[in-house]
């Protein structure tokens, strides 16, 4: 009787922590939840997916910033930006061609999944020049799913340099990075710390 009881509790730990594809749940109506740590405060950033394809998603954040808005992508920049948008108002907003927020384009994509060579990416102020930035190493992070465990994967990426002999390496000098979700159907942020630490921590699909 406790090795039945023993096995049923392994059984549901494993459950609970099973791998899934993102790809297969995130649909229109699905929220994202992440956990923002700004100078001490820790707030939700909620996102309601609009589209799979991230054209579209409005977004809540809790106390104490209280603030909701809606952030609308352009078919350009969902094949090519290089620039993330971090800076949330209570707004509906339009980004440029070279802008994106939570999703990578297409290009910066397969760029990073090549993961030789440093691209150029922007992950702090708009107007700042691009960083040049390099896949690092693939990492795990364990989220919940309608109540549910689960693992996902993703890559993490941070600023690199170039040494001499033309190798690029990552720069031990910059606590930047961010990890990406390792799809190309949806290679949306999971991670990132730049002035502040943001986590996906929650998916509800219902």
């Amino acid at each position: 009787m406790k090795q039945l009881l023993l096995l049923t509790l392994l059984a549901m730990t494993a459950r609970s922590h099973a791998q899934v594809k993102l790809e297969d749940i995130v649909k229109p109506g699905t929220k994202l939840i992440y956990t923002i740590n700004d100078n001490g405060n820790t707030y939700d950033f909620t996102v309601l997916v609009k589209d799979k394809n991230g054209a579209s998603f409005d977004w809540q954040m809790g106390a104490p910033e209280n603030k909701k808005g809606t952030i609308n992508h352009t078919e350009k920049a969902l094949k090519s930006a290089f620039k993330m948008y971090n800076f949330f108002q209570s707004e509906t907003r339009t980004l440029d061609d070279r802008t994106l927020s939570l999703w990578l384009s297409q290009k910066t994509f397969s760029d990073l999944t090549k993961g030789t060579d440093a691209i150029k990416i922007c992950m702090n102020q708009p107007t700042d020049e691009p960083a040049v930035m390099k896949y690092f190493m693939d990492g795990e992070l364990v989220i919940k799913i309608d109540g549910n465990g689960a693992k996902i994967y993703g890559r993490m990426v941070k600023p690199a340099k170039k040494l001499k002999d033309g190798k690029w390496i990552i720069d031990p000098s910059s606590d930047d990075v961010f990890t990406y979700y390792n799809s190309a159907s949806l290679p949306i942020v999971l991670r990132m710390h730049t002035t502040s630490y943001m986590t996906l921590k929650e998916i509800r699909t219902h």
